[in-house]
């Protein structure tokens, strides 16, 4: 009859400890989600760098289109010259007019279902010891 209710209580470790471990290492567990509420943060600071990027190339194109001069401008700073003109290069002076990034490439790989097997492994291992253990320790007072 102990020998029952040992395997019974081992039983119950293993279902609690498999519930505990899933509740925090599983793929829809704790951590999962802290780690997908990051990756939330991190595309909404993406999209808010496009939106920004897409203001400032609007306010561009509509220069362009309103400001004739302006296609002057754009092209001066990306080296054209009119005829009978030169550059003027200075030695050791750069300019690089920076241009606009595209955004970020944001991926979230998602792992297998490996810890819930390295989970159920360890549960099944922690009910069985106790049982041998509980049975070992049962032996010794007799």
């Amino acid at each position: 009859m102990k020998g029952r209710i040992r395997f019974i209580v081992s039983a119950y470790i293993v279902i609690i400890s498999l519930i505990i471990f899933n509740l925090f290492t599983s793929t829809d567990g704790i951590l999962s989600y802290v780690e997908l509420s990051e990756y939330k943060a991190a595309l909404e600071q993406n999209i808010s760098e496009l939106g920004s990027i897409n203001n400032s190339l609007v306010k561009d194109s509509d220069k362009l289109i309103k400001q004739p001069d302006e296609i002057k401008i754009q092209a001066r700073e990306l080296g054209w010259v009119e005829p009978r003109e030169g550059i003027i290069v200075v030695k050791g002076w750069r300019y690089d007019k920076s241009g606009y990034s595209m955004g970020r490439l944001l991926s979230r790989e998602r792992t297998g279902n490996i810890e819930n097997y390295s989970n159920l492994i360890i549960s099944v291992l922690i009910g069985l010891s106790f049982y041998i253990l509980t049975g070992f320790f049962r032996k010794q007072e007799i």
